[in-house]
């Protein structure tokens, strides 16, 4: 095509968008190498595209063919993605999807003013419920999340906020006897907020938990229980020493006590060596 889009006429537009339906048109194909005619119906740009995204199974071609959408709000329920009727029942003269609009700080104080609201037969229905949502959000709100919406989607969260939303759901659960192993969930809150975060953990520590915590700031977590220090490097940085250098001896490295020790490793840990290669002599001529 050598025409310019602005100068198409708008029929021929609206064909290569979005197809011509059951009329057949004319084709010639032309990929440098072959080319061939053919006369068929116009399956469209956009109608292609969103085909190929829903039969896909290739993450990378998914991602790839998503470069080409954006997100909009359904014209009928105005992104609410509930049916009228659902959206017809109100507490408080809100129904769910405005509710879901509220930041945690505001909906913590949403819900604790809902129980005078309700008459007697809903508050007996809905006390269980309302002790439940009280408790999540109140734990949202006690580690730094006041100001994430409820209707906020996962994949726009960072990975501190995440493990701290999977707290709230293991406290709110009343687990005991689980193992948690959070990396850095302090990293970006306010001092106020981290202690706030360390009353949570020892609370769920309490409950008959273990939770050990990964940080590089050792004031992060002042009430800890040390168990040991590891160096800055990963991958096999318990068997080889990170760039910098470690306390262990693996693969020639030279003991360096002034560094630290990779968690649980004593400095004299016996390494295993690398064995000598055992290449068969050549016979003597």
């Amino acid at each position: 095509m050598s025409t310019p889009w602005r100068d198409l006429p708008k029929k021929v537009r609206d064909v290569i968008l979005f197809g011509s339906g059951g009329e057949s048109i004319a084709m010639r194909y032309d990929d440098g190498i072959r080319q061939y005619q053919t006369t068929k119906p116009f399956e469209g740009v956009i109608p292609n595209l969103d085909r190929r995204w829903k039969e896909t199974d290739s993450s990378w071609v998914r991602e790839e063919l998503e470069r080409f959408q954006r997100e909009s709000k359904c014209e009928t329920c105005g992104g609410a993605r509930l049916k009228p009727e659902a959206l017809a029942v109100k507490i408080g003269g809100l129904n769910i999807s405005q509710v879901t609009e509220f930041a945690i700080g505001e909906a913590v104080k949403w819900f604790l003013e809902l129980d005078p609201k309700l008459t007697p037969k809903q508050r007996e229905i809905a006390a269980r419920i309302l002790k439940e949502i009280n408790e999540r959000l109140g734990f949202l709100d006690n580690v730094g999340l006041s100001y994430l919406t409820l209707n906020r989607t996962s994949g726009t969260l960072s990975g501190g906020e995440s493990q701290r939303i999977r707290l709230a759901s293991q406290i709110g659960s009343g687990l005991t006897g689980v193992l948690y192993v959070l990396d850095e969930p302090s990293i970006g809150l306010h001092q106020r907020d981290n202690d706030r975060l360390l009353k949570t953990l020892t609370r769920l520590r309490d409950l008959g938990n273990t939770v050990l915590v990964v940080e590089h700031d050792e004031g992060r977590h002042p009430r800890r229980r040390p168990s040991g220090r590891h160096g800055a490097g990963g991958g096999r940085a318990w068997r080889q020493g990170h760039r910098r250098g470690h306390a262990g001896r693996g693969h020639g490295q030279q003991r360096q006590p002034d560094r630290p020790v990779p968690l649980g490793i004593s400095p004299d840990f016996p390494f295993p060596r690398r064995a000598a290669s055992r290449r068969p002599k050549a016979a003597a001529g």
